[in-house]
């Protein structure tokens, strides 16, 4: 019998979007026996390029998830059998920004929003005005590097890494050939989140957060004749919970938001013959997450409550 023809693709979700990710790809191994070395496709945005990296580069789901739980990774992993060094508690700076330069981020792109209203996604536009982020994303660069090699891109086929052009808003599904790139410089690009790191240069062009123009990117896959895809959007929720705390009533509205887009790019990569399954966090997991996706501190909790929660969904997807 012939396999199918797999995507899979990580959406964006900061720290505690990758913490569930972890959770939700164990869970899709264990329920539908999806292996992410088995997938034709990887595409990966923000959080996810980071996890698509690691999975391009051997290594598992169970690896992912007992690193979050504070094993180290085996011995052999990674270029050369050198090792993977990564700290899930300082990786990523802390679960607040270096205070950022004063805004907009992209005054360029800002301007063209402005001059033809509704040329720029509102997403877009507003990341564009916010202030420009000054963190480093040197250790991400260099745990990247570990994985695959200096230089280097994905050491398999079908890897995609999705950024946004901060000039013209423009996705880019980055795959180490135009522009030319290490998938280092790729995933730190996708990874730029504006307010907390500084835009990145690949190829010439400066570039920030995949998430920025969508946070999963899903619909650049229609119409490759894929059998089936199978979508992780830590940033979605077609079950959202009513928190009480200001802070995370705010996230949840701008999530809605962020819901209808990929609700979109889904309907479209189904149109095109692909079936498509779109995992997304729970009320269960949305608490456990709170409104500070940075936040490292809630990671390990966030993990633990994903591997329970999206087996049970699965298994209600696929029950009889």
């Amino acid at each position: 019998m012939t396999e199918p023809r797999r995507a899979l693709v990580l959406g964006a979700g900061g720290v505690l979007g990758a913490a569930w990710m972890t959770g939700a790809l164990c869970a899709l191994e264990q329920v539908c026996g999806v292996r992410p070395a088995e997938a034709e496709v990887l595409l990966g945005t923000s959080a996810g390029s980071v996890l698509t990296a690691m999975l391009a580069a051997g290594l598992t789901p169970e690896h992912l998830r007992d690193h979050q739980r504070g094993l180290p990774l085996p011995p052999g992993l990674g270029a050369e059998g050198a090792g993977i060094t990564w700290d899930h508690e300082t990786g990523t700076g802390g679960w607040l920004p270096t205070r950022p330069a004063p805004p907009p981020a992209s005054p360029v792109l800002l301007a063209a929003a402005l001059r033809q209203p509704g040329s720029v996604p509102w997403l877009t536009t507003l990341w564009a005005a916010m202030p420009r982020g000054r963190g480093d994303l040197g250790e991400l660069r260099r745990a990247v590097d570990d994985a695959v090699g200096v230089g280097r891109w994905a050491p398999r086929p079908g890897v995609q890494v999705v950024a946004t052009d901060f000039r013209t808003g423009r996705r880019v599904a980055l795959d180490g050939t135009d522009p030319a790139c290490s998938l280092s410089e790729a995933v730190a690009a996708s990874c730029a989140a504006p307010i907390w790191y500084s835009p990145q240069r690949v190829g010439g062009e400066t570039f920030v957060d995949g998430g920025v123009s969508s946070v999963t990117s899903a619909d650049l896959l229609a119409g490759r004749g894929l059998d089936e895809a199978y979508v992780l959007a830590p940033l979605a929720a077609t079950r959202p919970d009513r928190p009480v705390e200001r802070a995370a009533r705010l996230e949840r509205r701008w999530r809605r938001r962020t819901t209808r887009r990929v609700l979109a790019e889904v309907r479209l990569l189904a149109a095109s013959g692909t079936r498509v399954v779109l995992v997304t966090p729970g009320p269960e997991d949305l608490a456990a997450m709170g409104a500070n996706l940075m936040d490292p501190r809630r990671r390990t909790a966030v993990m633990e409550t994903a591997l329970h929660t999206t087996e049970a969904a699965l298994r209600r997807r696929v029950a009889p």
